[in-house]
C-alpha cells in the first residue's frame, strides 16, 4: 500500500494508510501513514470495539491535513484495549516435557488429537465450516505424517523431499488451525493473542513446531530447511523466546 500512494499522489490524489509493520513503513515511505500497535489482521483493533476504530480511522484521516513535505508517519498514542476475557484453556495430557524421539512426538500429538477432537468436531458442526484441510489429512492423521520430521530430515529423492516439505508446511498449518478452533469453543472466545500464546505455551502441538523448527533449520534440502526456518512459528512468537 506505501508504495501504491506513492502513484496516487503522484496523478494529484492524496493518500494516507494504516502500518502494522512499522519497519516496512519506513522502508517505503508512503506519503502518510499512522503505526499502530495491533495484531496483524486488526489494523482498527479488537472487533467489536466501536469507539478505538473510529478513533483510528479519524486520526489516519487526519493525516491528510499535515502540511508537507513528507513523508509522514505518525505511531497511534494509545496502547491496545484488552478484551474481556471469560475463558479457560481446555484440559490436555501434555506436561511440558520434550518427548525423547518421533515415536514419542506422535504419541504426545496424538494425545492433543484426542483430547480436543469432541470440542472440534462440535465447532465444525456449530460454524458449519473448517480451515482444518490444506494438506488433505485429517486431524487424527497428522501425528503419523509430522513425528518421523522431529528426527530432521527424512529418506527420500530431492523431488520426494521437496513434496514433503510442501505437506509438511501445509500439516503444520492444520495442526495449528485444529488446536485454535478447538480452544475457541464459541462461548466465550478469547483474545486471539491469548489463543495464539496458548498453542505455543501450552501444547504438545505448538513445542513439537518449535522443536521441528529447530532440526530443519539443519536440514540439507533446501525446501525442507526452508520450511523450518520461516514456515513453521511466526516471528512474534519467536520475539517472545
Amino acid at each position: 500500500m506505501g508504495g501504491l500512494g506513492h502513484y496516487l499522489e503522484a496523478e494529484g490524489i492524496a493518500t494516507t494508510s494504516i502500518s502494522l509493520i512499522r519497519l516496512h513503513t519506513e522502508k517505503s515511505r508512503p506519503p502518510r501513514a499512522l503505526w499502530v500497535p495491533f495484531e496483524l489482521g486488526r489494523p482498527l483493533g479488537n472487533p467489536g470495539d466501536a469507539e478505538t476504530r473510529l478513533r483510528v480511522l479519524r486520526h489516519a484521516l487526519g493525516l491528510l491535513e499535515r502540511p508537507g513535505p513528507g513523508p509522514v508517519l505518525e505511531d497511534w498514542p494509545e496502547e491496545q484495549p484488552s478484551e474481556a476475557m471469560d475463558w479457560s484453556p481446555p484440559a490436555l495430557p501434555w506436561a511440558g516435557r520434550a518427548p525423547a524421539g518421533p515415536a514419542a512426538w506422535q504419541a504426545a500429538l496424538q494425545a492433543d488429537i484426542d483430547a480436543l477432537l469432541p470440542r472440534w468436531t462440535a465447532r465444525r458442526a456449530a460454524f458449519g465450516r473448517t480451515t482444518v484441510g490444506l494438506s488433505g489429512l485429517p486431524p487424527a492423521d497428522l501425528p503419523a505424517f509430522m513425528a518421523p520430521f522431529a528426527a530432521g530430515e527424512p529418506q527420500g529423492g530431492v523431488s520426494d523431499l521437496k513434496q514433503a516439505a510442501q505437506t509438511l508446511r501445509y500439516a503444520a498449518d492444520d495442526l495449528k488451525a485444529f488446536h485454535l478452533e478447538a480452544a475457541d469453543d464459541g462461548a466465550a472466545a478469547p483474545p486471539s493473542a491469548v489463543l495464539a500464546d496458548w498453542f505455543w505455551d501450552a501444547t504438545a502441538g505448538g513445542a513439537f513446531l518449535l522443536h521441528l523448527r529447530k532440526v530443519l533449520g539443519a536440514a540439507e534440502h533446501p525446501r525442507l530447511k526452508a520450511v523450518g526456518a520461516g514456515m513453521l512459528v511466526p516471528g512474534t512468537q519467536l520475539a517472545r523466546r
